[in-house]
């Protein structure tokens, strides 16, 4: 009918009177994203009856304010949703960090860097609007992403929801420290509650959330990662993030789920990335060590290997290629050129064979 979504529906005797009294269907089942009533389950009841249905549709667009209240500044505190004339709360049924970074843009904050529930930030007031939010996190209103309905819940206000958000921009939020240059070092996150950056304890952490965290620093992609005590040094010691879970598709860390962990550790991430395309990347695979494995190459948008054919001969693959190999890798030079799958075998396209380098190559 034209109108951008309902207020409420009235059910009973007489609604908006009874008319003839005789109905032709009842029974609707609908899951409320239909685009035709047709496209719902009904049953046809040619009958007559004063039980009729009514519905008070909205004549405005849906826009949900919000607003952080009881929080030490700005940026936190308990999330109020005002809806129907009235400001009330979230329950953290299905509360998550995507949910909270949509909260933060829709308040012109960059992103969310902490998602609270059990009332946080105290009990509030008024109707529990909301309950099993569910955002990808790319949304621009909490009205776009799915719910269970509007004050539909089994919430009390000791489950009203909190957020966290940050003034600084992404980048300015992670940063890499103590590398020997700057494409690599610990990981650090920025903590607007002390104002200071924290390291990110490494479990869970793995290439996927290397190559995102990479990526937002500016670089193509992560050549490995680093965990243990003390790597690149371990800083105040004091980690404040943990058991990060990204797809390594995510164009910021923040649209990862992960667990705050505000507590003292020397076992830290660390990442090296790669300064140099993705045209003419490499990274190394299945080493015991960073400074040694499988040779694999990233072209035309896909990882692929490289034949030994000619290793150690004097045409093809040898020491010569596997210096430049090295020095793109930011180590100095090779040491052995190993061949026949000796750090296993690969998958994806085989993209190179008889690779002649004169050795001095970037």
């Amino acid at each position: 009918m034209g109108y951008p979504y309902a207020i409420y529906p009235r059910t009973g005797y007489g609604i908006y009177g009874s008319g003839s009294w005789y109905h032709i269907a009842r029974s609707f089942g609908c899951v409320g994203t239909e685009t035709s009533i047709f496209n719902c389950t009904f049953q046809n009841d040619y009958s007559l009856s004063d039980y009729t249905a009514g519905v008070v549709c909205s004549a405005f667009p849906m826009h949900v304010s919000v607003r952080l209240t009881n929080g030490s500044h700005p940026a936190e505190g308990r999330v109020e949703v005002y809806y129907n004339n009235t400001w009330g709360t979230v329950c953290d049924e299905g509360w998550d960090i995507r949910d909270a970074n949509v909260v933060c843009r829709m308040l012109g904050f960059p992103h969310a860097i902490d998602a609270k529930s059990a009332a946080f930030f105290g009990e509030g007031a008024g109707p529990v609007w909301l309950s099993n939010l569910q955002c990808s996190g790319n949304e621009s209103d909490i009205s776009e992403c799915s719910h269970s309905g509007w004050g539909v819940q089994n919430c009390g206000h000791n489950r009203d929801i909190g957020v966290v958000c940050t003034e600084h921009p992404q980048t300015q939020d992670i940063r890499l420290v103590d590398g020997q240059h700057p494409a690599e070092g610990r990981v650090e996150m920025y903590n607007p509650n002390t104002g200071l950056y924290g390291a990110i304890h490494s479990s869970g952490w793995d290439l996927n959330v290397a190559q995102v965290v990479c990526r937002m620093l500016g670089y193509p992609y992560a050549i490995y990662t680093r965990r243990g005590s003390g790597i690149y040094g371990s800083g105040s010691w004091y980690s404040i993030a943990y058991s990060f879970g990204c797809v390594g598709t995510e164009t910021s860390i923040y649209n990862c789920t992960f667990y705050n962990y505000y507590s003292s550790t020397t076992y830290t991430a660390a990442i090296v990335c790669s300064a140099f395309p993705m045209s003419i990347s490499v990274r190394l695979a299945d080493g015991s060590h960073p400074a040694e494995g499988r040779v694999e190459v990233y072209y035309n948008n896909t990882w692929g290997t490289v034949c030994d054919e000619g290793w150690d001969c004097d045409e093809g693959w040898d020491i010569k290629d596997a210096h430049v190999i090295c020095r793109m890798l930011g180590f100095h030079h090779a040491v052995d050129a190993k061949s026949a799958a000796f750090f296993g075998e690969g998958a994806g396209p085989v993209w190179l064979t008889n690779l002649q380098c004169s050795g001095n190559e970037s």
